[in-house]
């Protein structure tokens, strides 16, 4: 087929797709991502659901529209492509956390906000018209609300400034972009002007950022204002903890402490997430959707030996990675729950067991052994 998809993990970068798209935002205008996706046969794809919703929810975007087709009324056994929505249960994973995270409002919205100011002599001189916001700066909405500003420029009718910023920057460089025949990427560089550890230094001095926030660009470690989201991207880890919301993509064989969610060990890297069903937090619910979402190919799918080069996209049916999952819940009367596997329409599959242990939920699950194969979904409820 000729063509490829790299491998690596979207945090990797801490979430470039994201934040190139995010860094054009202006100032007091609406946002729309009108096509997002993250593309098969990455293995991360897992990842997408938890980056799009709760980064955008942090920036108080105004509409996501994921790219294509996330509605079907039969999906029958087709294979899946580059942008396979309603068949992948994988994305329909990451569709369904998104609608929690970005829709229903379960991650806040950022408390400050940061404005590029953009001098009129940016644009006319060096080429930085043909530029994008510089790497570095972009990080800044990893933490914070970011936007630009051209003060010079005429407004349109009714439109509004974006209101009072509590730190304004100036762009220190650019980023190069290279556009392609449908897509345009903005290359990864550093900032000879910009220091990211001495801005998160400046917002906490201006209580952009608390005294308590842990974000360390140079670490890689970057936590939103809100405390709801954190990122550790060399670690490939993102995680949200909100009241009816507490999720983690993390690598195979790794725990992590999220909240009243703790995943003990995934045998495949995965996106782990629990949402409350009704209006209570997480470990009130008597109702809550497990999601355990990891990775799809297609039957008879041919890669090169890096797996980057698709050689045969196969045929159908798509297939999803088997994993084990232990995870423990943190939970009002944990002996009263039950635990189903669950299909795309939400009907229960099958019962699987659960446990108590030292007052909290023990989730054990194997996908491999599950009676109608293998699901991103299951219903935690209490009977």
């Amino acid at each position: 087929m000729g063509t490829k998809v790299e491998q690596s993990s979207s945090l990797a970068d801490a979430a470039g797709y994201w934040r190139y798209a995010s860094s054009t935002r202006l100032s007091g205008r609406p946002f729309i991502v009108s096509e997002f996706n993250h593309c098969f046969w990455n293995p991360y794809q897992h990842e997408g659901g938890l980056v799009f919703g709760a980064y955008s929810a942090l920036q108080g975007s105004s509409a996501l529209e994921i790219h294509s087709g996330p509605v079907s009324l039969d999906v029958g056994t087709p294979k899946v492509g580059s942008f396979t929505c309603a068949a992948s249960p994988v994305v329909r994973a990451s569709e369904f956390l998104s609608a929690c995270l970005y829709r229903r409002g379960d991650v806040a919205r950022a408390k400050g906000r940061v404005e590029m100011i953009v001098p009129k002599e940016a644009l006319t001189t060096g080429g930085t018209s043909l530029g994008a916001v510089s790497t570095e700066q972009s990080r800044l909405a990893l933490m914070t609300g970011f936007s630009l500003a051209f003060p010079w420029a005429e407004r349109p009718q009714r439109a509004t400034d974006g209101g009072k910023a509590e730190m304004r920057i100036l762009p220190t460089g650019v980023s190069a972009v290279n556009a392609q025949d449908w897509f345009v990427d903005v290359i990864e560089s550093k900032d000879g002007g910009s220091s990211l550890p001495d801005m998160v230094q400046r917002m906490k001095g201006k209580g952009i950022l608390g005294a308590d926030n842990v974000s360390d660009p140079e670490r890689g470690v970057f936590q939103s204002d809100t405390g709801e989201i954190l990122m550790r991207s060399r670690e490939h880890l993102m995680q949200v903890k909100s009241p009816r919301t507490e999720a983690v993509t993390l690598e195979s064989d790794k725990r992590e402490v999220v909240g009243v969610l703790t995943v003990e060990r995934s045998s495949v890297p995965a996106c782990v997430a629990v949402c409350s069903a009704t209006s209570d937090p997480v470990a009130a619910s008597g109702r809550t959707v497990l999601i355990y979402s990891t990775e799809m190919v297609n039957t008879d799918m041919v890669v090169g030996h890096d797996r980057e080069l698709m050689k045969n996209t196969g045929r159908g049916p798509a297939l999803m990675r088997c994993g084990k999952l232990d995870a423990t819940l943190t939970c009002e009367a944990p002996e009263l729950f039950s635990l189903y596997a669950l299909g795309f329409d939400g009907a229960r599959r099958e019962k699987l067991p659960l446990s108590v242990v030292d007052r909290q939920l023990r989730i054990q699950i194997d996908t491999a052994t599950l009676a109608d194969g293998p699901t991103s979904f299951f219903e935690l409820v209490r009977d």
